[in-house]
């Protein structure tokens, strides 16, 4: 089975294999003949938990260009504005801020 280091080292072009092959590992890891529960899947120790973790990672270190443009759009369409995050911080210090 891989390890995070080797699908780092696999080159950042080839996320889509590396992803195909994880998956391909978890599939054909699964002892339970496709019956479990629904929490055994979010267990830290669970193989699909550790290929979410796997792909989390790769994504958040990628060089690849469409991966940043991804990224940036995700930002700007969900990023919170700096008034947002200022009224948070202030009702936050304040519960019973409100403004007009």
């Amino acid at each position: 089975m891989c390890n995070r280091l080797e699908l780092h080292q696999e080159g950042e072009s080839e996320f889509f294999d590396v992803l195909s092959k994880r998956s391909q590992t978890v599939l054909s890891s699964d002892s339970s003949g496709g019956v479990q529960s629904s929490f055994s899947f979010v267990c830290p120790n669970s193989v699909v938990f550790q290929l979410a973790e796997d792909v989390r990672e790769m994504w958040e270190v990628s060089d690849n260009p469409v991966v940043h443009k991804i990224q940036d759009i995700n930002a700007t369409v969900f990023g919170e504005t700096a008034a947002g995050i200022s009224v948070k911080e202030i009702r936050r210090r304040d519960p019973s801020f409100s403004l007009p």
